[in-house]
């Protein structure tokens, strides 16, 4: 082959490349993907004999494998086919709180929510994913909102770092057919922890006074405030499951050894429940006579279920936060509860706490008395996205589970029938 001929050969390849990467830019450049990717579609190279599958299998959670000293066993975990029911994000915006109408069910499910950013009131049906706009008061830097029936109490903080509380009625606010203002009144300053009966007619708040926690009871509207409890130290976390029974939880941390105790919202008696256990959370069930509890362990978290009247501890089928669950209507029995594929190295719930470490979980449901464990859902392939499952909550006919993403503070939905 003369040399004049190699030059000619050599002359139409690069001419071919730049033609080629040409294009690729081009199109790249249109479709708003990377040129690469253009490219290993033209070549004949970078995709393996077989395209690489973007489905992801479901993983079981991580498990509570490691036996105690009582001999508990972990029922086998399913590995079923993942996004089997409806997930649905249903905010764009990051939420400061939601709650559902418990007046409806079935398709008529309306969900009531907060915007963290402007502090306004929105609705959205979960089923077609409408939204409407409900008030005009903005209150930026929405914190935590405390739903009641008919009435709120919204919690932020502001310029001085003051703890605000406004509590206000929601009642003529759902029923208006055009945005309304959101009118009420501020409660004491620096309540620290506040919570809602079950009926939703009235507050529990602790504040600290001195060197002391004082914790009363009023209505949403501070009327009718009593002192029930006050307590020797501060960081106490309150539930309030059961009408005649609060939960007190020591705040978690694993370098700490947690208590956990029933106070009785009629004459103040305090019993405990739980003691003497490191980095101690708690969910207390409807019934107030079963607790799923978890405690710190090296790099992950244990979590168990407690009977309170028989004092009879099980190792619970999934590792998690009890935060991730929330009971269903058949008391003590069945649970729903986000749990993390694994857990990554670090200190539990320390890490988790201060957002050092973000978990991916899918969803699951619980017999608690069957030991029985049923997947529900995978949202990093339903969805797309990694969910950290927190507050989640139920529809009153329990067709629904709703739950905020604590990456960013979206509000989900899964449609459970």
């Amino acid at each position: 082959m003369s040399k004049k001929t190699i030059i000619i050969i050599l002359s139409i390849l690069f001419a071919l490349i730049v033609v080629l990467f040409g294009a690729a830019f081009i199109i790249s450049f249109d479709k708003g993907v990377p040129a690469g990717e253009v490219l290993r579609d033209f070549l004949p190279f970078g995709k393996g004999s077989e395209e690489i599958s973007r489905d992801f299998p479901s993983p079981p959670p991580a498990t509570n494998d490691e036996k105690d000293g009582d001999d508990v066993s972990t029922p086998s975990l399913p590995r079923e086919e993942a996004g089997v029911l409806g997930l649905k994000k249903l905010t764009a915006h990051p939420i400061a709180g939601a709650t559902t109408d418990k007046s409806v069910s079935g398709d008529t499910i309306r969900i009531y929510y907060i915007e963290q950013e402007t502090g306004n009131v929105f609705s959205v049906f979960p089923k077609t994913g409408s939204v409407e706009r409900l008030t005009l008061t903005t209150i930026p830097g929405m914190r935590e909102i405390i739903w009641g029936e008919s009435a709120l109490v919204a919690r932020y903080l502001d310029e001085e770092e003051i703890i605000k509380s406004f509590s206000a009625s929601i009642a003529a606010v759902k029923k208006a057919e055009t945005p309304q203002e959101l009118t009420g009144a501020f409660l004491e300053d620096d309540i620290s922890e506040m919570v809602a009966s079950p009926s939703g007619n009235q507050i529990f708040s602790l504040s600290l006074s001195g060197n002391s926690t004082v914790g009363t009871i009023a209505n949403f509207d501070g009327s009718g405030r009593r002192q029930v409890i006050n307590l020797r130290h501060g960081e106490w976390l309150p539930g309030w499951e059961e009408s005649k029974t609060i939960t007190l939880t020591r705040r978690a941390s694993a370098s700490v050894l947690g208590f956990s105790y029933f106070l009785n919202v009629q004459s103040g008696a305090l019993q405990k429940t739980l003691g003497n256990i490191p980095g101690l959370t708690t969910k207390t069930a409807p019934d107030a006579k079963t607790i799923l509890y978890g405690e710190s362990a090296p790099n992950t978290y244990k979590t168990f279920v407690y009977k309170v009247g028989a004092e009879e501890k099980s190792l619970f089928p999934l590792a998690t936060f009890p935060e991730k669950c929330v009971w269903g209507s058949e008391l003590g029995v069945v649970l729903y509860c986000g749990a993390p594929e694994t857990f990554p190295q670090g200190v539990y719930p320390d890490d988790w706490y201060m957002g050092v470490i973000s978990l991916s979980d899918s969803i699951w449901k619980i017999n608690n008395t069957t030991g029985t464990v049923e997947f529900l859902s995978f949202p990093k392939q339903a969805a797309n996205e990694d969910i950290d499952l927190v507050n989640p909550f139920l529809s009153t006919d329990e067709s629904y589970l709703f739950f905020t993403n604590k990456k960013d503070s979206s509000l989900w939905s899964l449609r459970l029938k």
